[in-house]
């Protein structure tokens, strides 16, 4: 519920450089570019049908990780 709220916060008052934050945003387009290509090339391997495929590849690359990674960094 607050999530999207805290994030906001953490980014515009955070200290990193412009260059950090812009390397993190290039290794999350990677990341995300990687896992729509190993789950279109599974889908059409298998012949999935377009919907499904989409779910899937809406589950994988866009996943909810701020539950994790927000309190993990907190802590660090």
């Amino acid at each position: 519920m607050f999530g999207p709220a805290f994030v906001f916060d953490k980014v515009a008052n955070s200290t990193l450089a412009w260059s950090a934050m812009g390397g993190v945003v290039l290794v999350t387009a990677v990341r995300v570019a990687l896992l729509g290509g190993v789950v279109y090339a599974t889908g059409t391997a298998t012949r999935a049908d377009a919907q499904t495929l989409s779910a899937i590849a809406l589950a994988n690359m866009f996943y909810n990780a701020r539950n994790y990674g927000i309190p993990l960094a907190e802590l660090a």
